[in-house]
C-alpha cells in the first residue's frame, strides 16, 4: 500500500502517459526519427519533472503531518530534528520563546521548519535534483540520505542520482530553449517517467520506514 503522495503521483503521471499515447497515435511505433511531434516529447519531460517535484513536497508534508499527529513524546524525534528545534528556540530573541515548546509547540516548530526549508530552496528547488531532495528530507525529517534507497540490482546509487540529475537538467534546457534540448526523443521522456516511478517507489519505502522507526507507525 503506497502513501497518499505516491497515489497522487500515479494519478498525475497519467497525463504524461497520455502524451506518449498521442505521440504513438500520430506517428506510430516504427523506429527512426519522427517529425512534428517533438513538442510532445519536451512536454512529457517537463511534466515528469513537475510531478516528481510535487511528489517530494507532498511526501514531506505527509510525513510531517503523520509525526505531528501520532508522536506525543518529542524526545523520540531523530537527534538532528531535536537539535534543529532547539536551535530555533535559542536563536529566538523573545524571552518567552522556550514556552513555545510547551505541550504540542514542538510540532508547530517542526512544521515551520518545512516552510523555512522550502523558502531556502525556492531558487534551486525548481530543479529537484538528487542533492536538494536528499537535503530536504535530511533537514525536514532527520533522514540521513534518502538517495541510498534508490539502489537496485541494475543501477547503483551514484548512477541513479546522475540519471535523475541529467533528466532534470534536460527539463531546464527545454525551459530555457537551450541548444542541449534541440532534440528530445520519446525514449528520453519514457525513460524519465520510468525512472521517476522507481524513485517514488523507493523513496516511499525509505520515508515510511524512517517515520515508523520513531513514531511506531508508518504512513501506510
Amino acid at each position: 500500500m503506497p502513501s497518499k503522495s505516491r497515489d497522487k503521483f500515479t494519478e498525475n503521471s497519467k497525463d504524461v502517459e497520455r502524451l506518449l499515447e498521442i505521440h504513438k497515435t500520430i506517428v506510430g511505433e516504427a523506429k527512426g526519427r519522427k517529425w512534428g511531434v517533438e513538442v510532445l516529447n519536451k512536454s512529457a519531460v517537463v511534466l515528469v519533472c513537475a510531478v516528481w517535484e510535487a511528489y517530494v513536497e507532498d511526501l514531506l508534508h505527509e510525513a510531517i503531518d503523520h509525526i505531528s499527529t501520532t508522536l506525543t513524546d518529542p524526545s523520540k524525534l531523530p537527534l538532528d530534528l531535536r537539535k534543529l528545534i532547539a536551535k530555533h528556540v535559542k536563536e529566538d530573541k523573545n524571552d518567552l520563546a522556550p514556552w513555545r515548546l510547551a505541550g504540542t509547540g514542538w510540532q508547530q516548530l517542526l512544521i515551520n521548519n518545512i516552510q523555512s526549508l522550502k523558502s531556502q530552496f525556492t531558487s534551486g528547488w525548481n530543479t529537484p535534483k538528487s542533492n536538494p531532495v536528499k537535503e530536504l528530507f535530511e533537514k525536514g525529517l532527520g533522514l540521513p540520505d534518502v538517495t541510498i534507497a534508490w539502489k537496485r540490482t541494475t543501477l547503483t546509487v551514484p548512477k541513479a542520482r546522475k540519471k535523475l540529475d541529467d533528466y532534470v537538467k534536460l527539463r531546464g534546457d527545454i525551459a530555457h530553449r537551450s541548444k542541449a534540448a534541440a532534440s528530445v526523443t520519446k525514449e528520453q521522456a519514457s525513460e524519465f517517467l520510468d525512472h521517476a516511478k522507481r524513485l517514488v517507489e523507493f523513496t516511499d519505502t525509505a520515508v515510511n520506514d524512517h517515520v515508523k522507526s520513531f513514531t511506531g507507525s508508518g504512513l501506510f
